[in-house]
């Protein structure tokens, strides 16, 4: 290959061309050129864009113009490398079409029977196969009339997915990420003693900048049909999350879930939040029959909405809790309730001060903790008349930290808390309590090095205090929030902190903590002097694993009142995750202790044997319990579950296909 002496001509009329040839002609009154022989024309990109490369057998065309391409045609953009049987480009306008083309994305396998290149990146495609399958011939392929390429975002109108030569589906758009496609549908086939046989289709989309989702299309053979979309729009630094599903049930009618979800940080640094989230459902069963594992972590569906600000040294919230499932579900609600919340401010002599302050208007069925109230059951408790209640509280407390015998440091403290409330939707009730309070806190920090890569720390803290209360008694004032919570009181608390750090190359990390704090009350009789001792653990080791738990324990009583521990291990072989929780009910509610988890184990890179269940340890019966098995073949993911849900009284049997993308 020989430099073609047309380069320095060809520069200086009109774009920055380079030009390689076996052997050239080229006419200087009409400008026309042509080229024969390992053929290679680049044009040099300008600011912000990538030159382009054309290789072929032959070419022709006119100095700043158009350029005809025969045989063996290579088109490279950037990192693209498109391969096509002829073409012509466009020097000025950067465009090209180029005919019976091949070319590698990522990790797609494309063929279409025209492109045409619009520079900046962008390629659209007529006639079209899709796939990414490397073995000839494909195992599946899209088959499409129309396509674009463009922002690293490969989209497909009009296609139909074959398996070998048979079309199975017909998607009228997919859209993916080429570096990380997601499959465009997954579907679910099995039979369950409640839904019959049942064939469950999602079909995925992905509409870049106005987000991603799916739709739904499910056929149940005792139930009927259902459908229904899943879709989250990203915003800045948020997003939106759509869930809308529903059903025309076979004797019962229509039933449906409703529930938009919001989450948005409003500035850089994370301080403005906004959060809210409806959700409704037409009848309190549907969770139960159409969204179990909704149903066993949140029986209750609760609507909310908060705007939170977190500065340097004050946070603001409010909130709000309504209950749009008004008669099928007992919520106290919200309506709403403002916090505010100022951090210990410097005043002269050493000093600190700190308060916070709330107003809050309550809705409820059972305001009042009574015999009736506690007989009433759930349904009744549902539809019950509601009550209106408005309270406002604050306190505010002032410290002065001493250093004292070291690394000792003692704080006095003295603040004040008031609170009240009325029932606003009946006779005039007003109450207002008042709580002054004094105390003191002595303090330390402990930091040993256990080695070059390991350091200890501890930090016992003794708050002692006195708090008297003045107002009615408590007895008459409404179970709402944590009203009842607050009385007179002389506690001595024990708190200890404890840390272990390890250093690796990106410096140090936690591997654990663990939190305790206990103490008594001087001023209470023996059955209820000792404050409840309050644990908290936290470790974690390897990548991936952790332990996370707390507890509560009243040793007034004997008895643990809360427990919650999570684990979750991963190995290369095997991973397990497990869930223990207890919470002693209160106010006339039952008690709750369930266990549960799931695990896995990799026999095969490709195969995965899956077990777990949920077991319910108050009632002494198994919740559920499921079994599955998880096949990786070379283009898909095929997946066996069986589900054993005593809880309703329901076997499911499930198999998952799902598409498998590099």
């Amino acid at each position: 290959m020989i430099a073609s002496l047309l380069i320095l001509s060809l520069l200086a009329a009109g774009p920055r061309m380079v030009i390689e040839a076996d052997s050239s002609t080229y006419d200087a009154a009409t400008g026309r050129f042509h080229l024969t022989g390992n053929v290679a024309v680049t044009r040099l990109g300008a600011e912000g864009d990538s030159s382009i490369t054309l290789l072929a057998d032959r070419m022709e065309g006119v100095n700043g113009g158009e350029i005809a391409a025969v045989g063996n045609v290579v088109v490279l953009y950037g990192d693209r490398e498109a391969h096509a049987a002829r073409g012509r480009y466009d020097q000025i306008w950067r465009t090209g079409e180029f005919e019976d083309v091949d070319m590698v994305a990522d990790s797609w396998f494309l063929d279409a029977r025209r492109l045409t290149f619009s520079g900046s990146g962008r390629y659209s495609f007529q006639d079209l196969e899709l796939t990414t399958c490397d073995y000839l011939p494909p195992h599946y392929r899209f088959r499409a009339s129309h396509g674009v390429f463009k922002n690293g975002r490969l989209t497909l109108y009009n296609a139909r997915m074959l398996i070998g030569k048979v079309p199975v589906f017909w998607l009228p758009y997919i859209s993916v990420p080429v570096g990380a496609p997601r499959p465009p549908f997954r579907l679910q086939l099995g039979k369950t003693n409640f839904e019959g046989y049942y064939a469950k289709l999602t079909y995925l989309y992905d509409l870049g900048r106005f987000g991603q989702g799916g739709l739904k299309l499910d056929y149940r053979s005792r139930r009927g049909w259902g459908g229904g979309v899943e879709h989250t729009f990203f915003l800045p630094r948020g997003s939106i999350d759509l869930d809308l599903y529903g059903i025309d049930e076979r004797g019962r009618g229509k039933r449906n879930v409703i529930r938009p979800r919001y989450r948005q940080t409003l500035d850089g640094h994370d301080r403005w939040r906004v959060v809210a989230d409806y959700y409704k459902v037409s009848d309190a069963q549907f969770l139960q029959d159409y969204r179990f594992r909704d149903f066993t972590s949140k029986p209750e569906p609760v609507s909310f909405g908060a705007v939170t600000y977190r500065g340097d040294a004050k946070a603001f919230m409010v909130r709000g809790v309504g209950n749009p499932n008004r008669g099928k579900y007992e919520v106290t609600e919200r309506m709403p309730e403002v916090r505010a919340l100022f951090l210990p401010r410097r005043l002269p002599g050493g000093l600190y001060v700190e308060g916070e302050g709330n107003v809050t208007l309550f809705r409820t069925t059972l305001p009042y903790l009574n015999d009736t109230a506690l007989r009433l059951s759930p349904a009744a408790r549902a539809t019950a008349s509601l009550k209106s209640f408005a309270r406002a509280g604050g306190e505010v407390t002032v410290k002065r930290p001493t250093p004292f015998f070291g690394r000792w440091t003692v704080t006095p403290y003295a603040g004040l808390m008031a609170m009240g409330y009325t029932e606003v939707d009946s006779r005039p009730l007003k109450r207002v309590r008042f709580l002054p309070r004094v105390g003191m806190t002595i303090g330390n920090f402990f930091l040993w090095n256990l080695g070059k890569h390991t350091r200890y720390m501890i930090r016992p803290v003794v708050d002692v205090s006195d708090r008297s209360i003045h107002g009615p008694a408590p007895g008459q004032t409404p179970v709402v929030d944590h009203i009842d919570l607050v009385r007179d009181e002389r506690p001595v608390k024990v708190i200890l902190d404890q840390g272990l750090f390890r250093r690796s190359a990106h410096g140090w990390a936690e591997k654990l903590r663990v939190r305790l704090d206990g103490g008594i009350d001087l001023d209470r009789m023996k059955g209820s002097r000792y404050l409840p001792i309050h644990g908290k653990v936290e470790l974690w080791w390897g990548r991936e694993s952790k332990l996370l738990g707390d507890l509560e324990y009243d040793p007034n009583i004997p008895l643990l009142t809360s427990v919650r521990a999570v684990l979750f291990h991963k190995t290369r072989l095997w991973e397990v995750r497990g869930n223990y929780y207890l919470q002693r009910g209160e106010f006339g509610l039952e008690d709750l202790e369930n266990v549960g988890g799931d695990a896995a184990v990799y026999l095969l890179p490709t195969l995965k044997i899956m077990a777990g269940g949920s077991y319910d340890l108050e009632d002494d019966k198994l919740d559920f319990v499921r079994y599955g098995i998880e096949k990786t073949f070379h283009d898909w993911i095929v997946g066996i579950q069986v589900t054993d849900q005593r809880l309703v009284n329901r076997l499911d049997f499930n198999v998952n296909v799902q598409l498998r993308l590099p």
